[in-house]
């Protein structure tokens, strides 16, 4: 047998008689393109006549099958095709002879009532292989359709590539009924020995779930799919499965004689009334009306039972294992750890349930729901535990019902002696499922992921059953959690977690508290001194930290004392982004040299600058968003190198100190830190200072001292003498730029406001105060409880941004009435106070807090 991939074609007319011819076949090959939607290509279909073969089938409109068309199929083998196109040959020297020639279509006109999907207008043919061998069954076979036109030109149809076999077995997969084995026998022949493997995604579904099973085998063929149990769960043609009742099933796909299955757990609404039964005094009455009635209504349970005393066997209703332990094995490993229902316990002995149990549980444990009845939550578990022990109605014998068993019941009566009477129960199951336990966990209404020490904010944790929340914390010495209650203990970044059921999830909560003795070192001469007694001490006490240091000098390197990040940048970023907007501290200076204050720094900045409050110490203010802004520079104790302590990096640290060539002796430091915290607000000490006279008396405690109150409040105290062309004033320093008051104004902003509260001894002529020159007396402000409610616009802030006086303003007109509309506060003496003395002074206590930028 010669073969040769150049094709010898049988063609007929519309009008000839279907068969097989051969020979050599001439023609100019001219081909035209389809028409668009010209083949209705129908596909292939089986032969299950004596003839068993293979029929491709196609369409072509009425009008293209008239006198002068020729239509017909192409086929052969596609080992024979390999990659060459399959269409008619021009070349009249080269024949070919093959064992599957081009095949001819008969002129069968198939009505549409017999085709698949006919359209109206066609007129469909048949090119049917018959007599093939066996073992050419598997053989892929390539069919084109075509017509020859009017013109002499060639169009073709899409190629199609089907093997007898694979027909065969989607005919099967269609479900046709193969009474005579002809189809069946040609998918075992074109099988062979291979072997059929399923592929799928989950084996466990809830009810009305669905997933798609896929059967792979080398030839492609399709498969039959089947379910053992439909009530459980159905398959259809192309391996879906469909969830349909709680159980177990088993999905097969068979591809003739061989097949491949695997088992498909369904999770239903829990339990059927025929997994429950009844035992008395060891005895079955489940089929006993007068002892046991079960009724299901919209997979509501109800049960009624009565039930009299043994001494030695539970009154019980029991679960029957109607699934395997692998079933229960499935469930739990899926995550349904609880089997939940709500049970209602009616009867004439209904008020009786402090004896009963569930599964070994006092039922007076269980929470109740709003209808009084009982929440119940079982875990899942106990059907696995129990399995080989949960007595199912057919048991009997002496164990049947014993104390022992309490634990493998869904109900059991425990009893004392003077039960000896019956009693008669009523018992409604509703919601009855296995439950994948759900839990989530957010913020309570009002209540934020960030608080401040000694403060509380509350987590609440929702589940869908019954059952207690575990709560803790990564680290009780930042914050505690009690119930979801979360209580700020040190400064930092905690994680909350509450755990149901194997299910956990994390909150994390902020912690704002200021700088704690394990965020402060020490380096001195670049050198770590923080483990060294003999050079660096830290001690805490209620929040106060204090810190005994030594230094030398070093003409490259400064003695600093540095905050090392604990928290992540994101933490820092979160308290500004929350309104905390500043560090604030009291800082007292001590020790050999506390004198010598003049070369120490904070964060960068003199630490003469900062206001001095009563007890000589500082009134520290720092932006928070220092810590954002040389987090990555801020060197932590386990930095080294020569940068470390460079002059340059005097901004990163907390306490520096510059020196000049004088200082080559050992300095003996005392700091101390209190009421350090991280503060909301809008006004802080250092946008405070104060003027007498003209001269900027800020420095100078004789005028002028601020405290800090513990939540944040300035107290500045104020002497002023008289003089006649200058009025006291308290002035407000632009720390942000113009463009940032802008921009409030334009987010809708209207007004800076605070709470003023004034005292001391000549509080009561405080009657001329003016605000930023709005010419309001302090007496027209609203006073609550002693307290003015201050509101300076904000369009006075832009208006005189350029003259507000700064505390480094100086000259003739710095505090003179006419520039009080630069002023936060300015005072218009009277006539009395100009005429006394020089010397003479009023004393004033101001108390600025709750500072913000509010809307109208």
């Amino acid at each position: 047998m010669k073969i040769n991939k150049k094709l010898k074609v049988v063609s007929l007319t519309t009008l000839a008689a279907a068969c097989v011819l051969s020979g050599a076949f001439a023609l100019n090959a001219n081909t035209a393109a389809a028409a668009e939607d010209t083949f209705h290509e129908v596909g292939a279909s089986i032969r299950v006549a004596n003839d068993k073969g293979i029929r491709f089938a196609f369409g072509l409109p009425e009008e293209y099958t008239g006198e002068g068309y020729e239509i017909g199929t192409l086929i052969i083998p596609k080992e024979v095709l390999g990659a060459d196109v399959l269409n008619h040959n021009d070349d009249t020297a080269d024949e070919t002879d093959v064992d599957y020639l081009p095949i001819a279509c008969d002129k069968n006109f198939l009505p549409s009532d017999k085709v698949k999907g006919a359209k109206e207008g066609y007129k469909y043919y048949n090119a049917a292989l018959t007599e093939i061998p066996e073992v050419n069954y598997n053989t892929v076979l390539v069919a084109r359709s075509y017509y020859k036109n009017a013109n002499g030109e060639y169009v073709y149809s899409d190629v199609v590539e089907r093997s007898i076999g694979y027909v065969a077995s989607a005919v099967l997969n269609d479900g046709y009924n193969d009474t005579t084995g002809i189809v069946s026998a040609i998918v075992n022949q074109g099988f062979g020995e291979e072997t059929v493997e399923v592929d799928f995604e989950k084996d466990l579904l809830s009810v009305n779930d669905t997933t798609t099973f896929e059967a792979t085998n080398a030839q492609g063929y399709k498969a039959v799919w089947s379910s053992s149990d439909e009530k459980v769960a159905t398959v259809d043609k192309d391996g879906k499965v469909t969830a349909v009742k709680g159980g177990e099933t088993t999905i097969t796909a068979k591809i003739g004689d061989k097949s491949a299955s695997q088992q498909v757990y369904v999770v239903g609404d829990g339990l059927y009334s025929d997994q429950i039964g009844t035992r008395a005094n060891g005895w079955n009455f489940t089929s006993n009306s007068d002892w046991f009635t079960m009724t299901e209504s919209n997979g509501d349970m109800s049960v009624a039972v009565k039930l009299n005393s043994n001494p030695q066997k539970l009154p019980m209703l029991m679960v029957r294992n109607m699934y395997s332990k692998a079933y229960y094995q499935k469930v739990v490993a899926n995550g349904y750890t609880k089997f939940a229902f709500n049970l209602a316990v009616g009867g004439e002995n209904a008020a009786n349930v402090d004896d009963l149990y569930v599964f070994g549980k006092a039922l007076t444990s269980f929470p109740k729901n709003n209808d009084g009845s009982y929440a119940v939550s079982v875990d899942t578990n106990q059907f696995v535990s129990y399995y080989d022990t949960m007595y199912t109605l057919a048991t009997s014998g002496d164990a049947v019902g014993a104390k022992s068993s309490i634990n493998a019941m869904l109900l059991a009566w425990d009893y004392g002696d003077t039960w000896n009477t019956v009693r008669n129960y009523e018992f409604t199951f509703s919601g009855v499922a296995f439950v994948e336990p759900t839990l989530s966990v957010d913020f309570a209404e009002g209540n934020t992921d960030l608080v401040e020490v000694g403060k509380t904010t509350t987590l609440t944790a929702e589940t869908n059953v019954a059952g207690e929340v575990e709560w803790s914390t990564s680290n009780a010495e930042v914050a505690t959690v009690e119930n979801g209650v979360v209580t700020g203990v040190k400064g930092g970044v905690v994680t909350i977690t509450a755990t149901f059921c194997g299910k956990s999830v994390e909150k994390t909560v902020y912690v704002v508290g200021g700088l704690n003795s394990n965020q402060i070192g020490t380096r001195a001469n670049g050198w770590n001194y923080t483990g060294n007694a003999d050079w660096f001490t830290i001690t805490e006490n209620n929040g106060d930290v204090s810190v005994s240091v030594k230094f030398n000098s070093n003409p490259q390197k400064l003695p600093m004392l540095m905050v090392r990040n604990m928290y992540s940048k994101a933490y820092y970023q979160k308290l500004i982004d929350s309104g905390y907007a500043k560090l604030t501290f009291m800082l007292a200076v001590g020790g050999d040299n506390a004198a010598d204050v003049s070369d120490l720094y904070v964060f960068g900045k003199a630490l003469t600058s900062f206001p001095k409050n009563n007890d000589g110490s500082y009134a520290v203010s720092v932006d928070t968003n220092q810590f954002v802004s040389y987090y990555d520079t801020m060197y932590t104790l386990a930095t080294s190198g020569d940068a470390v302590g460079a002059k340059s990096s005097i901004n990163a640290m907390l306490l520096a100190w510059d020196y000049g060539d004088t200082w080559n002796t050992v300095r003996n430091y005392e700091f101390t830190f209190s009421n350090m915290a991280f503060r909301q607000g809008v006004l802080f000490s250092d946008n405070i200072g104060m003027r007498v006279n003209g001269w900027n008396m800020t420095t100078n405690t004789t005028y002028m001292t601020m405290d800090l109150g513990a939540n944040g409040e300035m107290i500045i105290t104020a002497n002023w003498q008289a003089y006649t062309n200058y009025g006291p004033t308290l002035v407000l320093k632009n720390l942000e730029d113009k463009a940032y008051y802008q921009n409030l104004q334009t987010n809708g902003y209207t007004y800076l406001t605070f709470d003023l509260k004034v005292e001391g001894e000549d509080a009561d002529k405080l009657t001329d105060v003016h605000i930023l020159g709005t010419a309001q007396k302090v007496a027209e402000c609203e006073k609550v409880d002693g307290v003015y409610k201050v509101k300076i616009q904000l369009a006075h802030i832009i208006q005189f941004y350029d003259t507000i006086s700064t505390l480094d303003t100086s000259g003739n007109q710095a505090g003179q009435w006419g520039s009080r509309s630069a002023m936060l506060l300015a005072w218009r003496f009277s006539t009395d106070f100009a005429t006394v003395p020089e010397d003479a002074t009023r004393n004033y206590v101001f108390t600025i807090s709750n500072s913000a930028y509010t809307k109208a």
